[in-house]
């Protein structure tokens, strides 16, 4: 059968029962580069595009962008429950409270997560959870609210919802491995620092991921609150940038 398959992986290695079923196809659409490099250093050897994965820039947009008075909002996402804690919602929100320990920061950070999903705990009033499947003009308010995307995930192989919050013209805090390297620049958004160590739970044994530095996150988001202007100087070219991956 002539088969084309689309597919993406999150670390430096596929699991080898993968290779076969690829090498069977007339060719594989990947998200990244970075995912070709992986699946073809691994053997797969049929035919491979990079195609990126493309946002409604029509509902994603810069319109209505609402900022919370003298407050600067930090938010994150992302469906935990596929290979938690891949996601960094737990360092995000200790990156949050290093920045911000005394209580009385006019910050606040916003979890938009879906039911039943892993969570990070935690005690801290400023630190907000919504919940919820949202229809995407929704979601596309949630993150116009925000000041800037968190995003500490240990792997992406592309990474759609950072992209989706540039286009609405929030920049993020990100660390430009994998996935986001397709779209996050030092121009466009605020790049955390990693280093690469053997990826766990679900993904061990295949090979590494990153692993962002929890300690210069939290001082990007104090840089981020002492220098608001920062953030319009990131917000233009994130949106510009963004809404050039259209379907």
């Amino acid at each position: 059968k002539r088969t084309i398959y689309s597919t993406m992986w999150e670390t430096t290695k596929i699991p080898e029962e993968y290779i076969y079923n690829l090498n069977q196809c007339e060719a594989v659409i990947l998200p990244s580069k970075p995912n070709i490099n992986t699946f073809s250093a691994q053997g797969v050897n049929c035919v491979m595009y990079d195609v990126p994965l493309g946002i409604d820039i029509h509902t994603f947009t810069e319109k209505n962008k609402v900022r919370a008075k003298n407050k600067i909002v930090f938010g994150t996402s992302g469906i935990s429950r596929h290979g938690w804690p891949r996601k960094g919602f737990t360092e995000a929100v200790e990156a949050f409270l290093k920045a911000f320990p005394n209580g009385n920061e006019n910050v606040e950070f916003r979890i938009k997560c879906y039911p039943n999903d892993p969570r990070p705990s935690y005690k801290d009033e400023r630190i907000i959870c919504d919940e919820g499947e949202w229809e995407k003009q929704k979601l596309a308010n949630w993150y116009r609210s925000l000041d800037c995307f968190v995003s500490m995930s240990k792997g992406e192989g592309f990474g759609l919802m950072p992209l989706e919050a540039m286009s609405c013209g929030t920049p993020c805090i990100i660390p430009n491995w994998f996935g986001p390297e397709t779209y996050a620049t030092e121009f466009n958004a605020f790049l955390v620092d990693y280093k690469l160590v053997p990826a766990t739970h679900y993904y061990e044994g295949m090979g590494l991921w990153c692993e962002p530095n929890v300690k210069h996150c939290s001082e990007i988001m104090k840089c981020i609150y002492k220098n608001t202007e920062k953030i319009l100087s990131k917000s233009q070219k994130a949106s510009s940038d963004a809404r050039k991956f259209t379907f």
